[in-house]
């Protein structure tokens, strides 16, 4: 029996054994927002119970934001834009943008490039961490 599995950009096909007691999972696909660039706008202009991030940020903050690697299916390359736009009031420098790789390699500079866009890569200043690599580790804390 040959099974196609939702997996990277174009699935992965299986071969099990005819007589295997199989079940297969597979998301339920929902339609998106007509125009989800709008939408995020509009969340971070009007939160709920909070200002809107462009007032919570002043000019001379440092801030961070944490994206998806590309292992995952996170529309960066639409949620990020939106974000920085919203930050504009604050000097590119300031602005740090943070891989999230967990225990993943670090992504290339083509990925970021397809998953950001280029005005961002060259814009800003953007950290992958290496879970390999301990020196770059500080302990925090135990919990």
């Amino acid at each position: 029996m040959n099974v196609n599995l939702t997996y990277g950009r174009t699935g992965l096909e299986v071969e099990l054994p005819d007589r295997a007691d199989v079940t297969i999972v597979e998301p339920t696909y929902v339609t998106g927002l007509p125009d989800q660039a709008a939408a995020l706008r509009r969340a971070l202009q009007e939160p709920i119970a909070s200002l809107p991030l462009r007032e919570l940020a002043e000019p001379a903050d440092q801030v961070g934001i944490v994206f998806s690697d590309i292992t995952r299916p996170t529309p960066n390359d639409l949620m990020l834009p939106i974000i920085l736009e919203e930050l504009t009031h604050l000097p590119a420098e300031n602005a740090t943008l943070f891989n999230g790789t967990g225990t993943h390699r670090p992504n290339t500079d083509e990925e970021l490039r397809g998953m950001l866009g280029e005005a961002i890569v060259d814009r800003y200043r953007i950290l992958q961490n290496d879970a390999d690599d301990r020196a770059s580790h500080v302990l925090v804390g135990t919990t």
